[in-house]
């Protein structure tokens, strides 16, 4: 390289330049073909962000600007031939997504954002949206503490404030992240479908009594009525779908736990023959997927071609 002359290297630098534009034009493009198959499902992975950190090796920033990107090359083919760096088109999907914009007023954005620097499409960007809400950060401060930042709203202050109040007895001055702790332990134990339901209390009567009301009930029954009440009941017709302890089954057996790419995100039961392939409700039929890796399982079962307008619906 250092026995090429200035004009050769600049024209090469040119050159690689415009040859990493295309690079990067078919690599959205692959991302877009995988993420429609969900193909990183069949390699474990619970989505196409953790595909991309897992598998290609980009770091998470790296990872969010080629996803934003493609899914603006996605919604908007004519970003191919507009010249909008990395950053811009993922800073303008996140834009986008925040404000209602028809598809002609985007294109005209993008076109504002062509060939322009990252700091030149901020202010670019900034006339047509508001400061976007600071995203939600976790991070490490010690060993074995985090620390958790998020927007809230005032409402949620005096939420806050009332249940500090209720717990003041047993609790005073409980920290925000107890508190926290506390209220996400209610919520696991109120919905987690692995979790077999509270019973109600029932109250017991003597022996005495309850033959004395079933009696008092016989009585009530006209002699037709019993017959037919003697008479066994056909078997019903099975469920459409399983039932709660058939369900209840399979999130306790996966741990609450994608059985594929052992995600906690979205999870939901599937057949492992489905039902419009004469599929049971048996627990032996049932499993725990994540969304990706339910669809996954559908297109391999249906086809890509028969599910992609279930799996657009549910993008």
């Amino acid at each position: 390289m250092q026995n090429l002359t200035d004009k050769a290297l600049l024209e090469e630098t040119e050159n690689l330049v415009r040859e990493e534009r295309q690079i990067l034009g078919v690599i959205l493009r692959h991302l877009r073909e995988i993420e429609r198959r969900r193909l990183f499902s069949a390699l474990g992975y619970s989505s196409l962000f953790t595909y991309c950190v897992g598998r290609l090796r980009f770091s998470e920033d790296e990872a969010c600007r080629r996803i934003s990107a493609m899914r603006l090359h996605r919604e908007l083919p004519e970003v191919e031939e507009i010249q909008v760096s990395l950053t811009n088109l993922s800073r303008a999907e996140s834009v986008f997504r925040r404000e209602k914009f028809s598809r002609e007023k985007k294109i005209t954005i993008l076109r504002e954002l062509e060939n322009k620097s990252v700091r030149e499409g901020e202010k670019i960007l900034a006339r047509y949206a508001p400061r976007p809400p600071k995203p939600d950060r976790v991070r490490a401060v010690a060993e074995g503490a985090l620390e958790v930042r998020f927007q809230a709203s005032h409402e949620l202050r005096e939420k806050i404030e009332i249940l500090k109040g209720l717990l003041a007895h047993k609790h005073p001055n409980i920290p925000l992240g107890e508190l926290f702790e506390k209220l996400c332990d209610l919520g696991i134990e109120e919905w987690d479908p692995g979790k077999p339901p509270k019973r109600a209390a029932r109250t017991h009567e003597s022996p005495a009594a309850e033959q004395v009301a079933e009696q008092g009930d016989a009585t009530k029954i006209p002699p037709v009525a019993q017959q037919v009440k003697a008479q066994p009941l056909p078997p019903p017709n099975p469920p459409a779908a399983p039932r709660v302890n058939a369900r209840r089954l399979v999130w306790q057996k996966a741990r609450n736990r994608c059985e594929n790419c052992h995600s906690r995100y979205a999870l939901e039961i599937d057949h492992r023959i489905p039902r419009a392939q004469g599929g049971s409700n048996t627990p032996e039929n049932l499993r725990l997927l994540c969304r990706s890796c339910n669809q996954r399982a559908a297109i391999q079962a249906f086809g890509l071609r028969k599910m992609e307008k279930h799996l657009e619906r549910r993008s």
